[in-house]
């Protein structure tokens, strides 16, 4: 393993040359021969952090330092999650700083979003949102009912429009992640990783349980979710009755927006349901337009942001 790991050190020290990418391509291959599974759901992944953005910095003494994935020319986070804790962040007003990460194993749970607060490293979205909304004396405890419905969104319908991104339209997909991940990264590793993301995701979606369903199957369960959403809004401007959005809401308008602004959205039906659907399109813009007044700043691809 240590000479083709050598191999692709220097080649990826080169410029995008025809010697450089046929010691990359070598590299790999080496690698898939002698270690198929650690190199494909790990190693590359771990390279990627060699390009991490040069500002990153300290975790801070005080106040909010969010960990988050790059976002996209059409969405500020490609991960709902991520979406879900920098919207709740918004609502509430509270100030934060974005740092943005080329990797999505940076967190010490191997995940992101992650964040310090005052110091303390707090992981998992929804331990984030707890512990902001503690420390900020927020009232934000989510109903019974809505600690359900989150759930359904975050261990259903996610996996739903994971399989859609990942799997079904994984060939659609495939450019949208290398422009997500960036010329700075040699071109060989740009083309190889949304490889090495989908065996990833598709693992993942084996082992959660949704992968093992048929593609129509996947689609219905994702359609039936969002059903729920639609039916649970009904004619309300926030979910649940609540006079401003909440988590419930935070979560939902994560999801749904990715769907939304999805350039893939026209080639599924997950995204044509969401944006076929007045009521919904309704609801994000009015979300949108109460923390997201910067959307389009956001999603220039800056290593940092400040709220």
């Amino acid at each position: 393993v240590a000479v083709p790991l050598l191999l692709l050190v220097i080649s990826l020290s080169w410029p995008p040359t025809l010697g450089s990418a046929f010691l990359t391509t070598t590299a790999c291959l080496a690698f898939l021969l002698l270690d198929p599974e650690s190199f494909l759901i790990g190693r590359a992944v771990k390279l990627l952090q060699l390009f991490r953005s040069p500002e990153s910095s300290p975790a801070p003494s005080s106040g909010i330092q969010l960990h988050a994935f790059l976002p996209s020319a059409w969405s500020p986070s490609l991960s709902p999650f991520v979406l879900k804790l920098m919207t709740y962040l918004r609502i509430r007003g509270v100030q934060h700083e974005v740092v943005y990460e080329r990797t999505l194993d940076t967190g010490p749970r191997g995940k992101i979003p992650y964040m310090y607060l005052d110091g303390e490293l707090v992981c998992d979205s929804a331990n984030c949102i707890a512990k902001a909304a503690e420390v900020h004396q927020l009232l934000d405890k989510p109903s019974p009912a809505e600690h359900a419905f989150i759930r359904t969104l975050e261990e259903s319908t996610y996996w739903s429009c994971m399989y859609v991104r990942w799997v079904a339209l994984f060939s659609r997909w495939r450019p949208e992640v290398e422009a997500i991940i960036g010329g700075e990264v040699p071109w060989p590793l740009r083309k190889l990783l949304p490889f090495v993301f989908q065996r990833c995701v598709s693992q993942e979606l084996w082992g959660q349980g949704m992968g093992r369903r048929g593609p129509d199957e996947i689609l219905e369960v994702g359609l039936a979710d969002l059903r729920m959403v639609r039916d649970t809004l009904a004619d309300k401007q926030f979910l649940f009755g609540n006079q401003e959005p909440g988590i419930a809401d935070a979560a939902a308008f994560a999801l749904l927006a990715n769907l939304m602004h999805d350039p893939l959205a026209a080639h599924n039906k997950l995204g044509l349901f969401v944006a076929g659907d007045p009521k919904l399109v309704q609801y994000v813009e009015r979300i949108k337009g109460l923390a997201w007044a910067d959307w389009d700043e956001v999603c220039k691809h800056q290593f940092r942001s400040t709220f």
